[in-house]
């Protein structure tokens, strides 16, 4: 039966005519026991950063080879409902505050902080943090099935003046672009654009040269991990390019990948939070899946 679900999965995406290939990513670690939930990366100049899913206001930055935490760093200023995502720019870290599994959610939000806040001689850190709200024009419902919502949002990236959003629609299995200023504030997200990923998005990445933006996620129950790699689009048209498919771990297993990040411009991290079948673990591909 497992065998049958995998086989059938790949099917419908070689039937749809998706340049498609399988691939294992190597596991690097495990991570410290702190951080059984990562839900997403970042890595800056300071290291790789991540952060468990869920309410706490802190991140931590990461040792890549032992998966020790070497460093958290705390937000006085602010709390969190569901923080699902995080990204970066030259100047601030990004933390997405948009989890929205039911769609009921009206408190949307990211936080960013100073890159030169963070001291990275201390052990623990308290910084300040600065927000933005912002809702979906395009929702005008909060009460429907979780089934059906197409509103929940754990991928972003940040770039030039704007923060990108991709959103885990559970209604089509499609993603959506959401755009929006990186200043603080209460703004609108604007939409740019939907993309058939065929599963749900868990996070996103764009490569330091901006050439190409990958997308990670599973289908449901948190199956047949997937990466989609978007590159040759022009601005941010990021899904009007050209794009690939990547198949992880083609055994019918719980894998909750929920976090990707470029180490290089052809080098990745993907970390996945604690399943029945998996620890939460760093995980490492290297150029050759991407070009």
């Amino acid at each position: 039966m497992k065998f049958s679900f995998v086989c059938f999965w790949v099917l419908c995406f070689l039937c749809a005519n998706v340049s498609s290939q399988s691939i294992q990513p190597i596991l690097k670690t495990k991570f410290d026991y702190k951080l059984k939930e990562s839900s997403g990366l970042v890595f800056t100049k300071h290291g790789l950063w991540s952060f468990n899913d869920g309410k706490s206001a802190s991140i931590y930055r990461i040792d890549t080879t032992t998966g020790t935490i070497l460093q958290e760093v705390k937000m006085a200023n602010t709390s969190f409902i569901d923080a699902e995502a995080i990204a970066k720019d030259d100047q601030y870290l990004y933390i997405e505050d948009a989890g929205n599994n039911d769609g009921h959610r009206k408190d949307l939000k990211i936080v960013r902080i100073r890159l030169t806040d963070i001291d990275t001689s201390l052990k623990v850190q308290t910084v300040f943090a600065e927000e933005i709200k912002f809702n979906y024009p395009e929702q005008t419902g909060f009460s429907g099935d979780k089934k059906d919502n197409n509103f929940d949002c754990e991928s972003m990236i940040a770039t030039k003046d704007s923060l990108y959003l991709f959103t885990k629609r559970r209604g089509d299995y499609q993603s959506s672009i959401y755009v929006l200023p990186k200043n603080p504030g209460t703004v609108q997200a604007h939409l740019a654009g939907t993309f058939n990923v065929k599963g749900l998005v868990t996070d996103a990445a764009l490569s330091p040269n901006g050439k190409y933006l990958v997308l990670i996620g599973y289908q449901k129950g948190h199956y047949n991990s997937f990466i989609w790699i978007f590159h040759q689009f022009k601005k941010d048209h990021f899904f009007e390019g050209e794009n690939k498919l990547l198949l992880l771990n083609e055994k019918n297993d719980t894998w909750q990948t929920e976090g990707i990040t470029f180490l290089n411009d052809s080098s990745l991290f993907i970390s996945c939070e604690s399943t029945e079948d998996h620890s939460a673990s760093l995980y490492f591909l290297n150029a050759k899946t991407i070009k």
